[in-house]
């Protein structure tokens, strides 16, 4: 089994807003678990989230970013498992801005789900992203508005 997880929103924001809330440590610290981000290819950093360990999942996420085009794509892997050294889901993220009606449509989308166990992760994780874009990222921007 495989899939992938694609996920989108309009922000009425200019893809430089959001990109800076994509890559810029101080504006992560408000929508993700992200620490020691830098937008250059070959940087690696974790993020760390509340461990579930009868899921399998130790809360460190590993990532290296793969790919930036600024102010329209970024793209770093996503992996995970049990314990350090022990990866058992080993995906990419990529993030795509397309400037649309006077802001800026979103997408991420997280590939490479594979196997019956991370086929049901994918699930999880599409859930995931739709509230990170439709309320954390929406009220980290709010935060530049006030």
């Amino acid at each position: 089994m495989k899939r992938d997880v694609k996920v989108q929103w309009f922000y009425p924001h200019p893809p430089e807003v959001i990109w800076e809330c994509l890559t810029n440590q101080e504006l992560l610290n408000k929508w993700t678990f992200i620490k020691d981000f830098k937008p250059v290819v070959g940087h690696e950093f974790e993020a760390h989230a509340k461990p579930r360990k009868s899921q399998g999942f130790d809360g460190i996420m590993y990532h290296k970013v793969l790919e930036v085009i600024p102010l329209k794509k970024l793209s770093y892997t996503f992996r995970g498992g049990p314990q350090k050294g022990v990866i058992t889901l080993d995906t990419i993220v990529t993030w795509t801005l397309t400037p649309k009606n006077g802001g800026t449509e979103l997408k991420v989308e997280q590939s490479g789900f594979e196997g019956t166990k991370n086929y049901f992760t994918s699930f999880i994780m599409e859930l995931g992203w739709k509230k990170i874009l439709s309320k954390k990222i929406t009220k980290a921007l709010q935060t530049l508005d006030a």
